[in-house]
């Protein structure tokens, strides 16, 4: 019976600890549509570039379901098979296709082409996050 018991207990523990776990998943839930873009381009255009880039940057975070933008710089200009490198996290597909759409983007976009730089728009999913997730209470 004391085996029976704490099976019971065990199981009923195992229960509300991996409800409360899920609820709190469910409640800090992380989007996951990621767009890479790859930039190459003159290093002769490059502070034209950021000027437009940063322009475009600051429409995206106006826009629905714009959730952040990391962009990094190559070290050795040439040598890579990118010169810029953009990770930015759209809430949902729908959102960032719409933002693409915005007729000031498409303006914005038509500039950076115009200086001759080259991208490619990639979207990627996240398979292994050993991130720390950090939650204000």
């Amino acid at each position: 019976q004391q085996v029976g018991a704490f099976f019971a207990t065990g199981n009923a523990m195992g229960a509300i600890y991996g409800t409360n776990q899920r609820l709190k998943d469910e409640k800090n839930k992380r989007s996951d549509c990621q767009m890479l873009t790859m930039y190459r381009m003159p290093q002769s255009v490059d502070k034209q570039f950021q000027e437009h880039w940063n322009n475009s940057a600051s429409l995206a975070q106006r826009q629905p379901g714009y959730e952040y933008t990391k962009m990094y710089k190559t070290l050795d200009w040439g040598e890579t098979p990118f010169d810029y490198l953009c990770l930015r996290m759209w809430s949902r597909m729908e959102d960032y296709r719409r933002a693409q759409q915005h007729p000031t983007h498409k303006e914005l976009e038509k500039r950076i082409k115009d200086l001759g730089v080259k991208w490619e728009d990639v979207e990627y999913k996240t398979v292994i996050d050993d991130s720390v997730l950090r939650t204000i209470y």
